[in-house]
C-alpha cells in the first residue's frame, strides 16, 4: 500500500478508507505513532480501524506517547517517536502538532486540531490550497461557533443578562474568547469568564458561577469539556444552571442545549 493512501485513511477521507483496506500488503504491519498530552487512542478510533480492515497487531500497531497533562514533555516524546521510525505520527491538539513538526520533516503527520488559531497564521501549513510540508488531517473550526452559541443561549433564556463562560486553561482560548466577549458586549450581556484547569476543578468552577449569580452558562468548545461532559452536565443540573454545549450528543445525554 502506498503511504499516501495510508495517510488518507487516517485523516478520514471517505475514499481513502476502503481503498487503503483493499490494498494492504500481506504481512506488512504499519506503525502509527500517537502523540498527545492526554490519553491514548480511544476505543472508537480502534474500532473504526478494525471496521475498515486494519487489524491491530496484524496490519497496524500503535506506538503511544502521552504526556499525562505535562505538555512541556511533548517535544521529547515526539523525538522518541521519530527514533522509533513509525510510519505516521497522529498528533492530537496544537501543542502535539508543533512538537511533531519540530521533530521531523519526513514522517507524515496527521493532525487532529480541535480549534484555535488559523492554520496558516500558526505556521502549520503554507496555505489551504497548497499546504506544503508533511502535515495533513482535520481542522475543526469550532471556535468560530462559540459566539453564535452565546446568541442562542441568550434567546433561550432572554431574561438572563449575567452569563458565565467556562473555558479550559488553554492558550487556544486567546483566539476563541475575544469573539464571544465582543458578541456579549453587543448584546448587552454581562459575561464572567471562569477557567478550569486541565486536571479538573469543576466543583470550584460551579461554586464561582453561584457566587457571581450567573443565570446561564456557555461551555466553550474544548476536547477537555467533551471528555468531561457527563460531569459538567450533572453539575449544571444539580446547580440548576441552564447551559449550552458544542455537540448535539451532549443534549441527548442530559444537557439543556447542544
Amino acid at each position: 500500500m502506498r503511504r499516501r493512501e495510508f495517510i488518507s485513511l487516517l485523516s478520514g477521507a471517505a475514499v481513502g478508507w476502503p481503498l487503503a483496506a483493499r490494498t494492504q500488503q500481506p504481512g506488512k504491519v504499519y506503525w502509527l505513532g500517537w502523540l498527545t498530552s492526554t490519553t491514548g487512542p480511544p476505543a472508537a478510533f480502534r474500532d473504526a480501524l478494525r471496521d475498515f480492515g486494519w487489524l491491530e497487531g496484524k496490519t497496524i500497531a500503535f506506538e503511544v506517547r502521552q504526556a499525562e497533562g505535562r505538555r512541556e514533555r511533548l517535544p521529547e516524546l515526539a523525538a522518541d517517536l521519530v527514533r522509533s521510525n513509525v510510519d505516521v505520527i497522529l498528533a492530537v491538539a496544537p501543542t502535539a502538532i508543533r512538537a511533531a513538526m519540530q521533530s521531523t520533516t519526513k514522517i507524515p503527520i496527521v493532525m487532529s486540531w480541535w480549534g484555535g488559531p488559523d492554520l496558516v497564521q500558526s505556521g502549520i501549513i503554507t496555505s489551504f490550497a497548497r499546504p506544503g510540508g508533511n502535515v495533513t488531517g482535520v481542522h475543526m473550526l469550532l471556535y468560530t461557533l462559540d459566539a453564535k452559541r452565546l446568541d442562542l443561549l441568550h434567546h433561550a433564556v432572554p431574561s438572563v443578562t449575567k452569563i458565565a463562560v467556562l473555558i479550559p486553561d488553554r492558550v487556544l482560548h486567546e483566539v476563541q474568547l475575544p469573539p464571544v466577549l465582543e458578541a456579549g458586549r453587543k448584546s448587552g450581556l454581562e459575561l464572567h469568564v471562569i477557567g478550569v484547569t486541565e486536571h479538573g476543578g469543576y466543583e470550584g468552577a460551579f461554586d464561582a458561577i453561584g457566587q457571581i449569580g450567573a443565570g446561564a452558562l456557555l461551555v466553550m468548545s474544548s476536547p477537555d469539556f467533551a471528555r468531561d461532559r457527563n460531569l459538567i452536565v450533572g453539575l449544571a443540573a444539580r446547580r440548576r444552571v441552564p447551559a449550552i454545549y458544542d455537540w448535539g450528543y451532549t443534549a441527548r445525554e442530559g444537557g439543556l442545549i447542544g
